[in-house]
């Protein structure tokens, strides 16, 4: 059996973003662009290639011989177009969109995290309410089932009881089963073994306050890395049109070649036949079948398309936002109004154990009072949930 592990909602956003799969990956993708930056500064250099071989000729002169020979060839352009310039800004700006994407996975990640923390701690405090309330009911049945015997009170009321504990015990297994999946979302997250154990250790805590959605929408447009993402991918597509372009344009470069190669044709004598040629080429691609040019429209409507979502993504945005601040402003409302609901609770329990000291009242009528103090520090809970969550995703949406 695995052991229990109990995890604080630090703790837990430590581990996801250490072992969660979605960021390893995005991880991967950045270093793979890195890696595509290095691949496009290298027309800045020159290329060296080399060559050698050996030839053994045998019945086609007097005698066998054979023949070494070497070359090596340096080529250096000079001129491209502005097709390196362009590439290495192309594969650079792609470069920031991966490191962006990163990072809108690593917040994707902490939101989700959190929203799962926080709903296995809910459902850890629906399970002891539950307790209670199964327990409540079950000593309520017994009481009535004595003074049933007695002939105080119907049968109709035992079915009643019976009934409520009936659904006391069903909600329990909901309860469980809840618990169950949000445990399993968890540990899917951080990436460990659906078995292990898991356990949140945490509370409520929170102090709602107001938020002004038009200087959280201000916020999100300078701070939202999907914004970033898309700047990036506006300016890899300017820069594509930059590197379509230059396929119209002459390309210049330098070359060096050195041949080597041993002689014996008279299969008499072996001399060394040496010689380096060194060249300037100019090519001008005049006509390839408008082929550029279909590159060329290509890659503008590619920067069309990045501002067209770009633009869309402030609209979502904006959406996001106003979901987020809709649900902000409800869990502030529920949490007013469940704020007087405790007190009269808290009361309603001062009052069953005055009484009960001076018995007037019975210790189940207290249990009663107790559990029903409970299920509004549960309902507490459930509105501070509802505050969290919506608080992270008003955070997440406005860029924080």
């Amino acid at each position: 059996m695995a052991e229990e592990l109990t995890l604080t909602l630090d703790q837990a956003i430590a581990i996801a973003l250490g072992n969660n799969s979605d960021i390893l990956l995005g991880r991967q993708e950045v270093n793979k662009a890195r890696s595509k930056v290095g691949e496009a500064r290298a027309g800045l250099v020159p290329s060296v290639t080399a060559a050698a071989g050996v030839n053994y000729y045998r019945g086609y002169y007097n005698k066998d011989s054979t023949q070494e020979s070497v070359q090596i060839g340096i080529k250096q352009y000079l001129y491209k177009g502005g097709k390196t310039s362009s590439t290495i800004a192309y594969q650079k700006y792609l470069l920031e969109s991966a490191q962006f994407g990163d990072q809108i996975i690593g917040r994707n990640i902490i939101l989700s995290v959190s929203k799962a923390f926080y709903a296995l701690l809910l459902a850890q405090d629906l399970a002891e309410v539950n307790n209670a309330v199964s327990g409540n009911a079950r000593a309520h049945l017994v009481s009535a089932q004595k003074r049933f015997e007695k002939g105080e009170v119907s049968g109709s009321q035992i079915l009643k009881l019976q009934e409520s504990l009936a659904k006391a015990e069903e909600a329990a297994v909901f309860c469980i089963n809840q618990s169950e999946y949000a445990r399993e979302l968890l540990a899917n997250l951080l990436s460990l073994d659906k078995k292990e154990a898991i356990k949140a250790e945490g509370e409520f805590i929170f102090d709602p306050k107001e938020v002004a959605f038009d200087a959280a929408f201000i916020s999100a447009l300078s701070k939202r890395p999907e914004i970033k993402q898309y700047e990036t991918k506006y300016k890899a597509a300017q820069q594509a049109v930059s590197m379509a372009k230059a396929d119209t344009r002459p390309q210049v470069y330098a070359a060096l070649d050195y041949y080597g190669r041993s002689h014996g044709a008279s299969g008499t004598s072996r001399n060394a036949n040496d010689y380096q040629i060194a060249g300037l080429v100019l090519s001008w691609p005049f006509f390839d079948g408008w082929a550029a040019r279909q590159k060329v429209s290509q890659a503008i409507v590619d920067v069309k398309e990045a501002q067209l979502n770009k633009d869309q993504l402030k609209k979502d945005i904006r959406l996001e936002l106003k979901n987020a601040y809709v649900g902000l402003k409800n869990a502030m409302a529920k949490y007013n109004a469940n704020k007087s609901e405790f007190m009269v609770s808290e009361d309603d329990l001062r009052a069953a154990k005055i009484q009960y000291a001076k018995g007037e009242a019975s210790s189940l009528e207290v249990q009663t009072a107790e559990v029903a103090l409970l299920l509004t520090k549960y309902g507490r809970s459930q509105t501070a949930y509802d505050y969290l969550v919506a608080k992270l995703e008003f955070e997440q949406a406005s860029g924080g």
